[in-house]
């Protein structure tokens, strides 16, 4: 997003002034608007003023860039935000009754069909591995085949963190099935059910 309301300033009043923490001043929309960018609507105010305007304004998001450009810290909007309310914030409203409360045939059979074929860790789709293929998966890691990237296991990679047989088999099946490793590395570890 290009911010043309600062070219507007500029070339209506001149250059924008710096304070001095060497901070630009801010060009901060009256209507709260910033598709808004008539002149009358922009108001050039220091950043700290801008960001005292959006914390009155209860503009938590707008408050929460000012205060990473001025450098605040990730903290500094928590701290500030304890005990308020956040609209928005949080899902549905406490007490509110869900739209399908009691209420019945609401929904497709296609769609029953796919929540009773939803397992942990699957959403809708249809399944890159299927289950017999995640079982050969798994014989085939236990009983500790050679791999192709096996001579890499020991060698130390750019992050520090050593290559290990279990990187290597996940990379050589993640190419063998065309998955990624990750998918793999789920089978093998048990974070995906195998039936």
């Amino acid at each position: 997003m290009t911010k043309n309301y600062r070219k507007l300033w500029v070339q209506q009043f001149g250059s924008i002034p710096i304070d001095e923490n060497g901070f630009t001043y801010e060009i901060h929309h009256k209507d709260g608007n910033h598709k808004n960018n008539e002149i009358q609507n922009l108001q050039c105010v220091p950043i700290q003023e801008h960001l005292d305007i959006h914390l009155k304004q209860k503009d938590w998001f707008a408050a929460a860039l000012i205060g990473k450009r001025i450098g605040l810290g990730p903290t500094y909007m928590s701290d500030m935000q304890k005990g308020k309310k956040r609209p928005g914030i949080g899902g549905a409203k406490k007490g509110r009754i869900p739209w399908n409360k009691n209420k019945k045939g609401c929904f497709s059979q296609k769609t029953i069909d796919q929540f009773k074929t939803v397992r942990k860790g699957r959403r809708f789709g249809p399944l890159k591995i299927t289950d017999e293929q995640a079982k050969q998966i798994l014989e085939d890691y236990n009983s500790k085949p050679k791999v192709s990237q096996s001579n890499l296991v020991g060698i130390v990679r750019r992050n520090g963190k050593k290559y290990t047989y279990e990187n290597a088999f996940c990379a050589d099946y993640a190419i063998k099935f065309k998955v990624t490793s990750k998918q793999i590395y789920h089978i093998i570890t048990g974070v995906r059910n195998v039936i």
